[in-house]
């Protein structure tokens, strides 16, 4: 995990600003030990992964958009904590009715 952070990282520094990046990086790694464990070996070993699948393909992203993919991210991690108190089931019914409704329209 910690080896899909590292190389995703670098190319995203060469993307935004340094700082911001140590930041964003800083902030997906403490939310990603914060995931519950009923996510954390599905969706938490998951993440570093597409960080890193996304950073291969950030040549023809603006540095806005880089930016917007890793506030994202980190709001996709605070999600899947805040879900710790629902059941599976539960939490597939609830995607299953907002895909449903933004089918819709």
């Amino acid at each position: 995990m910690e080896i899909f952070l590292k190389r995703a990282e670098k190319a995203f520094i060469a993307k935004i600003d340094e700082e911001k990046t140590y930041k964003y990086f800083a902030d997906i790694k403490r939310a990603l030990k914060l995931i519950p464990s009923q996510f954390s070996r599905d969706m938490g070993s998951e993440i570093p992964r597409l960080l890193f699948k996304i950073s291969q393909s950030l040549s023809d992203k603006s540095s806005e958009v880089t930016e917007g993919i890793l506030k994202h991210i980190i709001i996709f991690t605070q999600v899947l904590r805040e879900l710790t108190d629902n059941s599976r089931t539960e939490i597939h019914q609830v995607i299953m009715k907002q895909s449903q409704n933004q089918y819709r329209s």
